[in-house]
C-alpha cells in the first residue's frame, strides 16, 4: 500500500517547484547579479574550455573589468579600457521552461502546464575593442537579469558609444 502524502506536503512541494520554475537562473544561465564570458578573442579566457563565470565591474572610471570566479578560472581577470571600446552590441535569447514545466506538471498535474507561459531570457553584451597591440578584439558576456540595464547604461555613458540592439526583443526590453 502506498503511503498518502498530506495536502500540505503536496502544496509545499508544488510551491517550491513553481518558485524554481519562475526563477530565471538555471544550469545554463548566469546568476542575476553575475556575468559570464561566453566567447570571443580574449586570450586569457580562451584557455578555459567552458564558459567563465564571474563579475563584470563597470564602476571604474578607466576600464570595464571582468573578474572570473570558480576553480577552473581562479584569479583570471580581464580589463578593457573604455577608450579602446569601439562598439557595444546587446541581444537576448528567450526560451520556454520545458524542464520546469515537466517537473511542476508531475506534482501539480495539468495546472503545471501554465509554466510554459513563462520565458527565461538570457542577456548578451558584445564588446568590440582595440587591444594594446592594435588588433581588433571581441568579448561576449552573458549578463544577469538584475544588472543588464545598469551595465548597458554604464558602458554607453563611459565609452560615449551607442548600444546597438541586435533584435526587436532586446530593443523592447530596454
Amino acid at each position: 500500500m502506498r503511503p498518502r502524502t498530506s495536502l500540505a506536503a503536496r502544496m509545499t512541494t508544488a510551491l517550491v517547484l513553481m518558485t524554481l520554475a519562475f526563477e530565471s537562473t538555471g544550469i545554463a544561465s548566469v546568476a542575476p547579479r553575475q556575468a559570464a564570458y561566453v566567447g570571443g578573442t580574449v586570450a586569457v579566457l580562451g584557455a578555459v574550455p567552458d564558459r567563465v563565470e564571474g563579475y563584470l565591474k563597470t564602476t571604474d572610471d578607466v576600464a570595464v573589468m571582468f573578474n572570473a570566479i570558480g576553480p577552473a578560472a581562479a584569479n583570471l581577470a580581464v580589463t578593457i579600457p573604455y577608450a579602446q571600446i569601439t562598439g557595444i552590441r546587446y541581444g537576448q535569447r528567450a526560451g520556454r521552461r520545458i524542464g520546469a514545466t515537466i517537473g511542476v506538471s508531475v506534482v501539480a498535474g495539468p495546472v503545471g502546464l501554465l509554466t510554459l507561459l513563462s520565458k527565461k531570457r538570457q542577456h548578451y553584451v558584445t564588446l568590440e575593442y582595440t587591444a594594446a597591440d592594435g588588433t581588433s578584439q571581441v568579448a561576449v558576456f552573458e549578463i544577469g537579469k538584475d544588472s543588464i540595464r545598469s551595465t548597458l547604461i554604464a558602458l554607453a555613458t563611459r565609452t560615449g558609444k551607442q548600444v546597438v540592439f541586435l533584435d526587436n526583443n532586446a530593443r523592447e526590453g530596454w
